[in-house]
């Protein structure tokens, strides 16, 4: 009697007979660190790395459907059958990473999109539910009568759900220039302060990751930043207000991965003017990327129309860090001169991973 007494109290003890009402069944989990398991539409649990799954218990019998989730990659759907009186054991493989989360695991290569940063087209990726990125700029717009850097560029993205992300940029800026007076004579200014800032949504509407496309607009208006001077006060902020209207896609190939901007920017007391750009970017190992793009500003204006070159290199730290380089060159500038650009750049992520 004894032993029938602890046979019992073994199999009551065991997780898959733990609390087993009569006609009913448990299904046994079994998933990889951070996932979360959704039966039938319900939260059951989160997997980690000290249980290796978990037990849900007393489960009616027939089909329940079992959705595996987690941040940055596509969620997994399973159709369990739960006989009574047994468990069921649900193994579930590696979900597949979503294609324009800008999250990369270790494991996973370097993005080879064209984005910014460090280039100055912008891709459909977004950071994904409530994670962020910071992003530390240094650059340079140098010719031959005016020179002006950021030192640095603060941009910062905030992601909600998986498809739309907020901005917030704002630049500390010095600039040198050369003015001619009525005479003739040359004077050399300079100035320096926080410039305008950049608020902006973007929104991926469309993302197929079977075909690696997905197309996305990024509204932005730029403002004069709180507490900055303008450049009649010796400062260098700009006037007015501009708003910027991108439609941005991109294109994903098995070696390398295109982007395009097209859009139109609107500024107070100016005709509005557009602007495009196409990036091409590929990978020359796991861990760095070569980019490239030609960006058009003010296409549809012939006295003030610009064309440019860059040329960069994005390469992985490690799951949250990033930097990146760009050197470009003006094909054509509207003042006569020749303009060089530099950027360096530095990304902090910030999120699950």
């Amino acid at each position: 009697m004894r032993i029938v007494y602890g046979l019992a109290f073994f199999l009551l003890a065991t997780p898959g007979f733990a609390q087993l009402r009569p006609g009913r069944g448990n299904l046994q989990i079994r998933c990889a660190t951070g996932y979360q398991v959704y039966v039938d539409g319900k939260l059951a649990g989160v997997c980690s790395t000290k249980t290796e799954g978990f037990l849900v218990s007393n489960l009616s019998p027939g089909d329940h459907i079992v959705e595996v989730r987690k941040s940055g990659y596509l969620p997994g759907k399973f159709a369990v059958m739960i006989q009574p009186g047994t468990t069921t054991e649900l193994k579930v493989a590696a979900l597949k990473l979503r294609r324009r989360i800008k999250y990369r695991a270790q494991e996973e290569p370097v993005d080879m999109t064209v984005a910014s940063p460090p280039m100055f087209s912008d891709d459909t990726g977004t950071p994904g539910d409530r994670n962020a990125e910071l992003n530390f700029i240094f650059d340079g717009d140098v010719s031959h009568d005016r020179k002006v850097y950021e030192l640095p560029l603060l941009d910062f993205n905030y992601g909600i759900g998986e498809n739309l992300q907020l901005k917030y940029q704002v630049p500390w800026v010095l600039e040198r220039r050369i003015e001619t007076d009525a005479a003739g004579n040359e004077r050399r200014v300079s100035a320096h302060g926080i410039s305008n800032s950049v608020a902006g949504v973007k929104y991926r509407f469309y993302d197929n990751d079977e075909t690696k496309l997905s197309y996305a607009v990024y509204p932005q208006v730029e403002f004069r930043s709180p507490g900055s001077k303008s450049e009649e006060d010796g400062g260098v902020t700009a006037s007015g207000t501009t708003w910027i209207l991108p439609v941005l896609f991109t294109k994903e190939f098995d070696s390398f991965a295109v982007t395009g901007n097209a859009g139109l920017e609107i500024s107070t007391g100016k005709s509005g003017s557009v602007f495009s750009s196409v990036g091409l970017g590929t990978r020359l190992t796991p861990r760095l990327a070569l980019l490239g793009e030609i960006a058009g500003q003010d296409l549809n204006q012939a006295d003030s129309r610009r064309l440019l070159l860059n040329l960069g290199l994005r390469k992985k730290l490690d799951d949250y860090q990033t930097i990146g380089v760009v050197l470009g060159h003006d094909f054509h500038a509207a003042d006569g001169q020749k303009h060089s650009y530099f950027r360096v750049s530095y990304q902090r992520d910030f999120g699950e991973k």
